[in-house]
């Protein structure tokens, strides 16, 4: 069935008075991205008036997707257990799970769960959180910049995501990947390809190096000192365990103030830094929104905020869906008919064939429909009858049975006591000088088509033989 998802998202990351827009267009399974628009907001060139203009044209025409971050800063991410091995049953119990977890009532809240899970008797789920008021906000300042984006991904996992899709885990391996904004940071923790949690800060690029010289004392030792309390936090053992740190965002390209930070930072990680620094986090956004069967995936526009387009295109394909499903129904009731209509025919043929047949045998029977069997059953028992005298005469002669019978018993030295031989019917007594002679006799009378009882056998007597009796019928 036609996906009707379109193929282009144009996503948008808005920070300050500055904006990247990333057009990505999704072929053959692949993502194929071209920066539209990078650059302050109030461009005189009108470059990212002209980036949204197209966006808001092919996303109307249902064309395109558009796709901005809520910030980590905004939002919340908890990782729940439900004490269930069912999903469904997981699924009833996880808003109490997570309105516990929640510094303010969950009915004020958007939110979303994200890869549930079984895990040893148990589901695990990613729950995703934001006040309705801070997502409303987020979308104003969004408007305000003239973009209107149909999903409002969260940055973090947008962020780890396309660490993930850059370079790929190592399984067992911790992973922290430091978002570096200009003016905030993220810092995201994993496992392997699995994400664990998300952390933000005020501190930036503007904060850190503005100019892009090494960073000051003050800013940054609180910028370490507070990443290294939760790495110690979530990484206790973070001598002895092997740690891959990944910078990206527009800091992973400023070589130098990496440098100058890692040496504030544990010695015993692997630090690397991911490349297109600054359309990283446009691009995971793309990404995801391209590919929603990929965990974990997230849009806080749902319910009372979803987005007049997304609904739009929600609708269009549920009705292709509905038409899709139509379609298969009728074509599964013409092929039900036709083959209906198969058997039916094939039905006629054999009962045709099997009325030629009972009339072969009864010719001059009047033969009704569902009676071809006993009507060919009684005509060949009829026939069986007349043709009794002829197969006797040219049988096997009850002379010639009695001579082979006799012939036999001479041979294994029994002596024939009595005997009667009926076409149907033969009963024989004897006497033997050894228990199991009187077998020979049974073979010749089975070869006549006789079915015999066993011998009826008694221990020898005075005389020293063993006396038997068989009978059968045919």
């Amino acid at each position: 069935m036609r996906n009707d998802r379109p193929d282009v998202c144009y996503a948008f990351d808005l920070t300050g008075d500055a904006a990247v827009v990333v057009r990505a267009v999704r072929r053959r399974r692949r993502i194929h991205n071209e920066v539209v628009w990078e650059g302050p907001l109030d461009d005189p060139g009108k470059g990212f008036a002209q980036a949204v203009a197209g966006a808001l044209f092919e996303a109307r025409a249902g064309r395109a997707l558009t796709v901005a971050a809520m910030p980590a800063a905004q939002s919340i991410i908890r990782q729940l257990t439900a004490p269930f091995p069912s999903i469904s049953k997981a699924r009833k119990v996880l808003p109490a799970l997570l309105d516990i977890q929640l510094p303010f009532p969950l009915e004020t809240c958007v939110y979303q769960f994200c890869m549930p899970m079984r895990d040893n008797h148990q589901v695990k789920a990613l729950a995703v959180v934001a006040q309705a008021a801070a997502l409303q906000s987020r979308i104003d300042d969004c408007a305000s910049a003239g973009v209107d984006p149909m999903r409002m991904d969260h940055e973090a996992l947008a962020i780890w995501s396309q660490s993930i899709a850059e370079t790929a885990p190592v399984p067992g391996e911790r992973r922290v990947v430091l978002y570096l904004a200009r003016d905030h940071h993220v810092m995201v923790i994993g496992r392997g390809a699995s994400f664990e949690s998300a952390h933000s800060g005020q501190a930036g690029l503007d904060k850190l190096a503005s100019d892009g010289s090494a960073p000051s004392g003050d800013a940054k030792n609180s910028f370490t000192g507070r990443v290294q309390r939760v790495l110690r936090a979530h990484i206790p053992d973070l001598e002895n365990t092997a740690v891959a740190w990944f910078w990206a965002g527009p800091g992973a390209d400023r070589q130098a103030l990496c440098k100058e930070l890692e040496n504030e930072l544990p010695a015993a990680i692997t630090y690397r830094a991911h490349t297109h620094g600054a359309t990283f986090l446009a691009n995971g956004l793309a990404d995801r929104a391209l590919h929603p069967e990929r965990e974990p995936t997230c849009d806080l526009r749902t319910g009372a905020m979803t987005h007049p387009l997304s609904q739009r295109l929600a609708q269009k394909t549920a009705r292709r869906m509905a038409l899709g499903y139509l379609a298969l129904g009728a074509l599964i009731i013409a092929v039900n008919t036709g083959w209906l209509q198969f058997l039916g025919s094939r039905t006629r043929q054999a009962g045709n064939y099997v009325r030629e047949l009972a009339q072969s045998v009864a010719p001059k029977a009047n033969i009704q429909y569902g009676q071809e069997l006993l009507v060919a059953q009684r005509a060949y028992e009829k026939d069986q009858e007349s043709l009794q005298p002829f197969l006797r005469a040219f049988g096997v002669s009850a002379s010639r049975q009695i001579k082979e019978i006799l012939d036999t018993a001479r041979r294994h030295g029994i002596q024939i006591e009595g005997l009667t031989l009926r076409d149907d019917y033969v009963s024989l007594q004897g006497a033997s000088a050894q228990w199991t002679d009187c077998d020979a006799i049974l073979e010749v009378l089975a070869q006549w088509g006789f079915s015999t009882q066993p011998p009826v056998r008694k221990d020898a007597g005075p005389d020293e033989k063993v006396h038997f009796s068989i009978e059968g019928t045919r």
